[in-house]
């Protein structure tokens, strides 16, 4: 009795190191690419300032660093979705036909928005509407156009169609094939060259046989999409990612136009809390 529980502790044992002793030598042939939205830890003596903290980040990098992590995280995913049809991230919810809706309450909830579910009072839309008469009043004495753009705030994908970022993040990345990809063409014959292109602070084009005037824009992540079409019809063009931007950009670029551009839950807080001085 007694040598069947050690043979079955030492077969437990030598099931957990299994993927350890294996991994060094497989590593490079499987995926290893971090898919999350956020750095792995890279050391568990990273801020490990007391002797529990180090526990923590000492946990934290194990679970980050998991052989076969990828793969184990992607069979999860696929067992929830294609069995017990769940999702794995509490952001995305799973539709009917393989919808997949982003549901996120901690982004500004987009479907609530889309829903109507998101009515701003009276008060709110007046401070709004007095933030940008003023604004753009004071822009127009230094010859600056100003007016704003708001963009819809759902954000659906089909299972047949391209994936995307709901996707990824239900950790299906290269389960749900890719289907058709989108694209506008043809829209300018103009010369464009991409300055340059940091999602996090600065988009700059230049155009030949394009609008002489030069165009800002004050943008969110969805800049990004219309960068390259806006980047065309201007003969300068930057677009400024709002956590970076400052009034004194504005002075410092002399644009002919400026823009306010945000997705339709954010604009709220864009519009509260701009003011031009």
């Amino acid at each position: 009795m007694k040598r069947k529980i050690t043979i079955t502790i030492l077969l437990f044992f030598g099931l957990i190191c299994l993927p350890y002793v294996i991994w060094p030598f497989i590593k490079g042939h499987v995926d290893t690419e971090n898919h999350e939205n956020r750095t792995l830890s890279e050391s568990p003596l990273q801020g490990a300032e007391t002797l529990g903290k180090l526990t923590e980040t000492t946990e934290n990098f194990v679970n980050d660093h998991l052989p076969f992590r990828n793969q184990l995280i992607k069979l999860n995913g696929v067992v929830n979705y294609s069995i017990f049809k769940t999702s794995t991230s509490e952001d995305v919810s799973i539709g009917k036909d393989g919808w997949l809706f982003f549901t996120a309450k901690g982004d500004g909830d987009p479907l609530g928005y889309y829903r109507g579910e998101y009515l701003l009072p009276e008060e709110q839309l007046q401070q709004m509407a007095d933030n940008l008469v003023t604004a753009r009043a004071l822009l127009q004495q230094f010859g600056i156009e100003m007016t704003a753009y708001n963009d819809p705030s759902v954000t659906i994908t089909e299972e047949e169609d391209e994936p995307g970022d709901l996707v990824t993040m239900l950790n299906m990345y290269g389960v749900i094939p890719p289907g058709k990809t989108y694209g506008i063409d043809g829209y300018s014959s103009a010369k464009v060259t991409k300055e340059e292109w940091d999602f996090g602070t600065y988009f700059r084009y230049s155009a030949e046989n394009a609008d002489p005037r030069k165009i800002m824009f004050l943008r969110d992540s969805f800049g990004s999409a219309m960068s390259d079409i806006v980047g065309s019809e201007f003969a300068s063009t930057v677009m400024v990612h709002r956590e970076i931007f400052t009034n004194e950009m504005i002075r410092e670029e002399k644009p002919d136009i400026f823009v306010l551009e945000a997705v339709e839950r954010k604009t709220p807080d864009l519009l509260m809390n701009f003011v031009y001085e």
